[in-house]
């Protein structure tokens, strides 16, 4: 029996997304910080690995592994999408 070397060979790739907060505006630290931490898990729940998430009151600032598979466009709509229901269904602003 033959030994073969298997490699594996990955792809990392980064990405460093910013969008704008359409749906509403976090003024509060508190708030944001409640937010980013749900997005940084929705993230690592799509198999990427999130590395940093900040921003302002109107845009946020994401930067993360991404996983080879999946595109960053449909990344970042259920990553948008998401934390948009998250934060009317928690209701960290009122409408």
């Amino acid at each position: 029996m033959k030994y073969h070397e298997i490699r594996s060979f990955y792809s990392i790739i980064h990405s460093s997304s910013i969008w704008p907060s359409t749906a509403c505006v976090l003024t509060k630290r508190e708030e944001r910080l409640e937010v980013f931490k749900f997005m940084s898990g929705m993230i690592n729940g799509m198999g990427h690995k999130s590395l940093a998430i900040n921003g302002m009151p109107d845009h946020v600032h994401v930067f993360f592994s991404l996983k080879p598979d999946v595109s960053i466009s449909d990344t970042v709509k259920e990553v948008k999408r998401s934390s948009t229901i998250f934060i009317k269904s928690n209701e960290i602003i009122k409408d």
